[in-house]
């Protein structure tokens, strides 16, 4: 889903090629050719060596990807026979970028790995053409990089996770690319893999969805969330004795389960943050926020009659939770809660953000 709405914001926004006049404007039955009557210049992208340039009276708008034909085999096709141009000519970029977007196109639909590489080996090859207008160049890269994003978020290649990442942190200092929630889920899939400071990212993670679920003016989106949520709940491997998440951290999901309160992957998290939380302060606080998310995860219904897919786990972990409170308070009651089927010494805690 992230994907996908990261590519209409490229198509739609961003990729409109802005060439100088003398070129001729392809017939509007050519794909991915049309007459436009809107101009989109980012306030913050660098116009290069002309920032006064008044753009309407010395170019030509010809490029819009944003009505591309549905077709990627078609508009492959028809790229590929667009004669050929020196590497000096700049409408030879048009062509290889138009072609790059098309194979990551088809990729979305076909899943194979080898339309994603020959997407990202045309990104590659446009941004070192020369260009007809110098801030295509961060279209192109940002093109680049979400297909990267995507390679990574497939294949958990540990290169390509760490080159995304980097990437990414570039294009949030260059202007209004809608990259934080990539950001989010790039650090989410590196946390998961261990191959860093899990600890640092998960932060990152936090003043980041922070200032998501803060914006006034951004909606993130739930898998967005859910992705800061499992990396959260992964990384708690020892319920007895690990190291309990930052307030900042808490904060943050909580802040989630209100904007996402059937986002059961963040009440889940949390939950089992506090059980780390509990077992090491028996603070009656914890035990009672805790039980809360349990409950509802618990006590789900959704469409059909159809219980959450946490609610195993939420049970597991509502009966280490009375255990717990056992062993700290021995109140008995605390018990009826963990029929023996869900027992923890009977039955492991497993799933999703578990194991």
């Amino acid at each position: 889903m992230l994907i996908h709405v990261l590519e209409i914001w490229t198509l739609q926004a961003l990729a409109l090629i802005f060439l100088p006049i003398q070129y001729p404007k392809p017939s509007s039955g050519d794909p991915c050719f049309i007459s436009c009557e809107k101009l989109w210049v980012a306030d913050n992208v660098s116009l290069g060596s002309n920032p006064g340039l008044p753009i309407a009276g010395n170019c030509l708008i010809i490029f819009d990807f944003s009505v591309r034909l549905h077709e990627p085999d078609n508009n492959i096709y028809w790229f590929q026979n667009v004669p050929s141009s020196p590497r000096s000519d700049p409408l030879r970029v048009l062509k290889v970028f138009g072609l790059a977007l098309e194979n990551f196109d088809r990729y979305q639909l076909s899943r194979q790995q080898d339309d994603l590489d020959q997407s990202l080996l045309h990104f590659t090859e446009a941004i070192f053409l020369p260009l007809p207008w110098s801030p295509l160049l961060i279209v192109i890269f940002y093109s680049f990089t979400l297909a990267i994003f995507s390679r990574a978020n497939a294949y958990r290649q540990h290169r390509d996770v760490k080159c995304c990442i980097a990437y990414i942190r570039y294009l949030r200092r260059q202007g209004p690319f809608p990259v934080t929630e990539m950001l989010i889920s790039a650090l989410a899939v590196q946390a998961r893999l261990n191959l860093g400071d899990v600890d640092k990212d998960i932060e990152e993670m936090a003043d980041l969805c922070g200032e998501l679920l803060n914006s006034q003016t951004i909606i993130p989106t739930g898998h967005t969330i859910a992705d800061f949520a499992l990396a959260v709940a992964g990384h708690i491997q020892d319920l007895f004795g690990g190291r309990v998440p930052s307030e900042k951290v808490l904060g943050c999901l909580r802040k989630a389960i209100i904007r996402f309160p059937d986002l059961h992957e963040v009440s889940f998290a949390l939950a089992k943050s506090l059980l780390v939380r509990f077992n090491s302060s028996t603070s009656d606080d914890d035990y009672k926020e805790g039980m809360a998310m349990l409950d509802n995860v618990i006590d789900f219904r959704g469409w059909g009659d159809r219980a959450s897919p946490y609610q195993e786990m939420a049970l597991s972990c509502a009966a280490l939770f009375a255990k717990v409170h056992f062993d700290a308070f021995g109140k008995p009651e605390h018990l009826e809660i963990s029929p023996p089927s869900l027992c923890p010494c009977k039955r492991p805690c497993s799933g999703p953000g578990l194991t």
